[in-house]
C-alpha cells in the first residue's frame, strides 16, 4: 500500500502486523483494528470500559471549556486514573508530555476516537442524527474555538457507518 510510507500508517502496520493472518486492504482498516487494541490488546479484556472512557475523552474536544491536552483533573473526570493512564499509554493509545498532560498519540488517531464515540452515542441514542451533524460541522470549523482540527472526522463517521461488520445505526 502507498499508504504505508506515511510515518504513523507505518507505525501502526508495524504494530498490528503481529498478529497473524492480519492483511490490510484500506488505510480505514489500519485505523479500526488499531481501535480495536483498546479492547483486545495484552490484558485489555480485563478492562472493557476503557474504550468508553477513551470515548468520553474524545467528545470532551466539543466542550470549549475542557482543555486539551488532558490534565490530570480532565482525566479523573472520565475515570482515567494513573494505571487506566499507564495501560493506555502502553497499547500506545496515549502519550504523555512534557507537562504532564495526556493527548492521544496523533490527531489523525484522534479524529478517529472523535468519530467512534460519536457514532456509538448516536446507536444508543445519547445524541440524535441533527446533533451528531452539528459536532461535525463544528469540528471543521477553524472559527469555533477548537484546539485541534476535527477535518477527518466526517471522513471516518461515513465509513464506521457504511462498514458491513457494524451494528446499524438507527435514524
Amino acid at each position: 500500500l502507498e499508504t504505508l510510507r506515511l510515518p504513523l500508517l507505518a507505525r501502526i502496520y508495524c504494530d498490528l502486523s503481529i498478529e497473524s493472518g492480519w492483511i490490510p486492504d484500506y488505510e480505514y482498516n489500519l485505523y479500526k483494528d488499531y481501535w480495536r487494541r483498546i479492547e483486545r490488546e495484552r490484558k485489555q479484556f480485563e478492562f472493557p470500559q476503557d474504550v468508553e472512557r477513551v470515548r468520553r475523552l474524545a467528545l470532551n474536544l466539543f466542550t470549549p471549556e475542557r482543555p486539551y491536552p488532558w490534565t490530570g483533573n480532565e482525566l479523573r473526570q472520565e475515570d482515567v486514573d494513573d494505571t487506566t493512564q499507564r495501560r493506555l499509554e502502553s497499547i500506545g493509545w496515549l502519550r504523555r508530555q512534557d507537562g504532564g498532560e495526556a493527548v492521544i498519540v496523533h490527531d489523525r488517531l484522534l479524529n478517529w476516537a472523535v468519530a467512534e464515540a460519536l457514532i456509538e452515542h448516536h446507536r444508543v441514542g445519547y445524541i440524535n442524527t441533527e446533533e451528531m451533524v452539528a459536532k461535525l460541522v463544528a469540528g471543521t470549523d477553524f472559527e469555533s474555538g477548537f484546539r485541534r482540527w476535527l477535518g477527518y472526522v466526517p471522513l471516518d463517521v461515513l465509513w464506521l457507518l457504511s462498514d458491513p461488520a457494524r451494528t446499524r445505526v438507527s435514524t
